[in-house]
């Protein structure tokens, strides 16, 4: 009996684990249209939130592994191989998208740093061109009457 329930827990957390991968999956998924629109805050959001599952995944594996350490049932052992080979696509999934997600951050911050340097120099043209500067050569004429 109690092995029965040894084993409906480790598929329980299993299952839970496997929910949460698919949870950080989407968040991942949603992290790419968040910085193609430049959408700092959401994607800000987004990485607090998938940290805070992967610390719940980190407990769910330690529980898992309490249970586990004297279990030998072939039957359970094979149903949790199969969700492991499961969740291990879903985190390569994961992976694959963050190191494109990692791709178009580094160029948007390249983008923001081309136009930074753009609108300085457009800053530096207005200054030296502008009416004020030209008004003012900083010099006083003084009229000498003959």
């Amino acid at each position: 009996m109690k092995k029965d329930s040894e084993q409906n827990r480790r598929i329980e957390i299993l299952t839970k684990k496997m929910d949460l991968f698919q949870e950080l999956l989407d968040i991942t998924k949603k992290q790419t249209q968040w910085i193609e629109n430049k959408d700092w805050d959401r994607l800000n959001n987004a990485i607090n939130a998938k940290q805070t599952r992967i610390d719940k995944i980190d407990s769910l594996n330690i529980l898992f592994n309490r249970i586990t350490q004297a279990e030998n049932d072939v039957k359970t052992i094979e149903q949790i191989e199969d969700m492991n080979r499961e969740i291990e696509l879903i985190g390569k999934e994961i992976v694959e998208i963050e190191q494109s997600n990692i791709k178009k951050v580094n160029q948007a911050k390249k983008l923001i740093k081309m136009e930074l340097k753009e609108i300085q120099a457009q800053k530096k043209i207005n200054t030296a061109y502008s009416d004020e500067s030209l008004n003012d050569q900083g010099g006083q004429y003084i009229d000498k009457l003959k």
